[in-house]
């Protein structure tokens, strides 16, 4: 009796080989084809069943004359170190690592090269023509900006102005201030305005003047120090050396005058100091007070002693006295009307003299 062909229908013989395919019946009467995996393909080998063990001595009987499965699988050389490993933080299979890359630089790799720089390069330069491009469209905001912010400025002080006036005007109101003491304060302001104006180009033109003439006078040394050039250019070189070592001598001189004036000034200053000091001192101001009545005591006292000495002369001598006093007064009158006799012959000699120069002038 033979065993049903249930597995695949293929039945192995007394050698392992194949004896034959058997179709089993389905449900509907329909032949079951074997897998086209499991027929023997031309060159392959039988590898032999898990049946059938080396040096066992015996076959196992029954299920274990089993024939063996063909395919592809099972004739190929599996490496289990080769065998992707499980989900535990492990890689997979070692792939084939690259090549050693290129050997030879040709043309091509350095024309690529250059293509890459110059499009690199002329990405930077679009982008500082768009960064000059903004910086000159935030300049032009700017001064557009500084422009309105100005002509802002100037109204706003304008209104600050118009809201002073109605300040001032709402606090007369509430004060109940007259509008004739509001024209007055008008007209009196009107007037202030019109006098500092006044001399606020009386000062403009002294200064333009003032200018006109600095300059005329630069123009005069100018020509001066052309002129005193010229005459050293005409000099002997013993005499030009001498002007020169007179000049030096001058510079000197003048170096030495303005260190002195400057220890002036600084003693001056220290001496003001003390000065201060000093007045700021109540008990040497009182003291010098004192000392000054005491020398008009003095003073005072030797006048009295005099008269006193000439009540006790005779008549005769105290008219002698005053007669001698009268004399030295109507003496210093003489002089003091000669001296201003002779001022005034002078001036009258320089009104002439300055008459006659308008006359010239003329």
């Amino acid at each position: 009796m033979q065993r049903p062909s249930s597995r695949g229908g293929v039945a192995a013989g007394p050698m392992g080989g194949m004896t034959g395919m058997h179709s089993m019946q389905g449900g509907m009467g329909q032949p079951m084809r074997q897998p086209a995996s499991a027929m023997m393909r031309p060159g392959t080998q039988m590898a032999p069943g898990t049946g059938m063990r080396p040096g066992s001595g015996r076959n196992r009987g029954g299920t274990a004359m089993r024939q063996q499965g063909i395919g592809v699988g099972l004739v190929t050389d599996v490496k289990v170190a080769d065998r992707p490993m499980t989900q535990q933080g492990v890689m997979g299979m070692k792939t084939a690592t690259a090549g050693p890359g290129r050997q030879i630089y040709d043309k091509s790799y350095y024309m690529h090269t250059l293509r890459t720089k110059v499009g690199e390069l002329v990405g930077e330069i679009t982008k500082f023509k768009e960064e000059i491009v903004k910086i000159d469209t935030d300049s032009h905001q700017y001064s557009r900006f500084e422009k309105r912010y100005e002509d802002l400025v100037k109204q706003v002080r304008d209104h600050e102005g118009n809201l002073a006036d109605y300040n001032l005007s709402l606090d007369k109101q509430r004060t109940d201030t007259r509008p004739e003491e509001v024209q007055q304060m008008y007209m009196q302001l009107k007037q202030q305005n019109t006098v500092q104006r006044t001399d606020l180009d009386e000062i403009f033109l002294q200064k333009k003047s003032a200018e006109e003439e600095i300059r005329k006078i630069e123009e005069e040394m100018q020509t001066i120090r052309k002129i005193a050039e010229d005459r050293l250019n005409e000099l002997r070189p013993e005499a030009r050396d001498e002007y020169e070592a007179l000049q030096e001598e001058n510079n000197r001189l003048a170096q030495e005058i303005h260190r002195e004036r400057m220890n002036l000034e600084r003693v001056d200053g220290r001496l003001q100091a003390a000065d201060a000091e000093l007045r700021s001192d109540v008990l040497r101001q009182r003291a010098l007070i004192q000392q000054q009545h005491l020398i008009q005591l003095h003073e005072q006292k030797e006048k009295l002693n005099e008269e006193a000495q000439q009540l006790q002369l005779s008549i005769p001598e105290q008219r002698e006295i005053l007669t001698n006093k009268v004399k030295t007064e109507n003496q210093l009158i003489t002089e003091a009307e000669r001296s201003f006799d002779d001022l005034k012959e002078e001036i009258q000699r320089y009104k002439k003299q300055a008459s006659d120069m308008d006359t010239d002038i003329q």
